[in-house]
């Protein structure tokens, strides 16, 4: 059975002078790769962008998910005492936002491999979660409540509040 190929095709001729489905498929395959292409770009458009948000209660928790891997999102300066972990990630672009409470005994080794910066300097998170705060949203960063860093080796931004950090990658 040949679907929509001899349609309008009385006996062995069809109105157009071909015989019974004799052109009739190459006409119809140009028009199926288009769909299928068409299709396929619309599923890639879908995914694209798409976040995914991540809690845990505490490092270990993290660790047993396996979210701290070896190519995963979480920032190597993520210490042992984190808490109250909660992530945000862009799978197509690595884009991250990060929030923990940590022990400020673990201070030094959160910023140890990375530099303070002035606000002016520092660049807003392209993402945006309800658990992040609002004066790290509207990108003038001009508050006494953080002390900024930027972390090379995690290529993001880290604001330390006390014993809360809130990190974000472009």
């Amino acid at each position: 059975m040949r679907l929509g190929l001899s349609m309008g095709c009385n006996g062995s001729v069809c109105p157009d002078g071909k015989a019974d489905g004799a052109g009739h498929l190459r006409e119809v395959k140009p028009l199926a790769h288009a769909l299928a292409i068409l299709l396929l770009l619309i599923s890639a458009a879908c995914t694209f962008g798409q976040t995914e948000e991540l809690q845990f209660n505490t490092y270990d928790d993290a660790k047993k998910a396996g979210a701290l891997l070896g190519g995963g999102y979480f920032p190597t300066l993520l210490p042992k005492s984190a808490a109250s972990i909660n992530e945000m990630h862009n799978a197509s672009t690595y884009q991250i936002l990060m929030k923990f409470k940590f022990s400020e005994a673990e201070r030094e080794e959160v910023i140890k491999n990375c530099h303070q910066v002035a606000g002016a300097n520092v660049i807003s998170p392209g993402l945006k979660a309800s658990w992040w705060p609002n004066d790290l949203r509207d990108g003038s960063f001009a508050t006494t409540w953080y002390v900024y860093y930027y972390c090379p080796i995690d290529e993001g931004f880290l604001a330390l509040a006390k014993d809360e950090a809130y990190f974000w990658r472009l």
